[in-house]
């Protein structure tokens, strides 16, 4: 670890906002790889190097003075909430689904009439949540699975743009 680190790592620490954007400059790049080489989608790598930022600016003052090492912490925690929230919405999907098509036996259909209205429930009510471009966003991403580069052409938006409505978003259903 070079000295320039250890500085950087004090500014930062005491909210030097130069600093952190020195950090994300130096560390991005390294981040963004490792979670692209564990989740082999670019999107995904996006989110969760933002992620590893977000956490490491709000937490900054348990910096010690190895940078470096602090942030492969953080990223690996990160890489492992997002590998168990991932496993937890398959297994919860696999379930749904095997409950489904049971229930699908069992009531002919009816089930599914319950599934497209509260379906068509979650969109109205995010619609009034969101603005309309963002909730527009966010459907295609969540509901479609559309890629950010299939979302962009689409709406003729820039990456960057999908990338800023999908955290815009992600935030305010939190806060529901």
């Amino acid at each position: 670890m070079e000295s320039i680190d250890i500085y950087t790592a004090e500014e930062l620490s005491r909210g030097d906002v130069r600093a952190f954007n020195r950090v994300v400059d130096r560390y991005y790049k390294n981040i963004w790889l490792y979670f692209k080489k564990k989740t082999d989608r670019h999107e995904i790598a996006d989110e969760l190097t933002n992620d590893a930022f977000d956490r490491l600016w709000k937490y900054r003052d348990r910096i010690d003075t190895d940078l470096a090492a602090y942030l492969r912490q953080i990223s690996y925690s990160i890489f492992l909430d997002w590998q168990r929230e991932t496993e937890k919405e398959r297994r919860q999907m696999a379930e749904y689904l095997s409950e489904y098509r049971q229930s699908e036996e069992q009531t002919g259909g009816q089930d599914a009439l319950n599934a497209q209205l509260d379906m068509a429930y979650l969109v109205n009510k995010l619609a009034h949540v969101l603005p309309k471009k963002r909730c527009q966003v966010f459907l295609m991403s969540r509901m479609h699975g559309m890629s950010y580069d299939e979302i962009a052409k689409a709406l003729s938006i820039s990456k960057a743009t999908v990338k800023d409505h999908l955290v815009k978003a992600k935030k305010k259903i939190a806060e529901m």
